[in-house]
């Protein structure tokens, strides 16, 4: 697994009582860590997208993933693509968080007596509960949540 950070340490403990009082737990411990964590840079945006307006607004790109150990291996249960946009971002976007997520649902492991469906939606609400609870107090104001499907 990747070394932990702060984000991950309050994300993973707090999934972790979610779930726990979800009575929703999947079979194994939920792992959480910080995959990437960048600013993007509008230069970068422009040399892909040179004509959207869009790159000339600045944000934090961040990869949160959840794994759970299965055989001591840990396998990747969902990701969480997340942009943030601070203080400096126009009045469209300023203190606003975008997340869209990828679920791995065929290879979440879950308790014999509970279907893969229920957990994964538990999982799935309880990693957006913790990072939504950890961007409030920075000051965001808006999360917009893309859905698949």
């Amino acid at each position: 697994l990747l070394p932990q950070t702060y984000m991950s340490a309050f994300m993973e403990e707090l999934v972790a009582v979610l779930l726990k009082n979800s009575n929703l737990l999947p079979a194994q411990r939920i792992h959480v860590r910080l995959a990437s964590n960048f600013n993007m840079p509008p230069a970068f945006k422009a040399t892909f997208y040179p004509e959207a307006e869009s790159c000339k607004v600045p944000f934090v790109s961040k990869t949160i993933c959840a794994y759970q150990l299965q055989d001591g291996e840990p396998v990747l249960a969902m990701a969480m693509f997340c942009q943030e946009y601070g203080n400096d971002a126009p009045a469209g976007n300023k203190r606003r968080v975008y997340v869209a997520y990828l679920d791995t649902a065929a290879y979440l492991d879950t308790a014999p007596n509970l279907a893969p469906g229920p957990a994964r939606t538990a999982t799935y609400q309880a990693m957006l509960q913790a990072y939504l609870a950890r961007v409030q107090p920075r000051g965001f104001t808006a999360a917009h949540i893309r859905l698949h499907p």
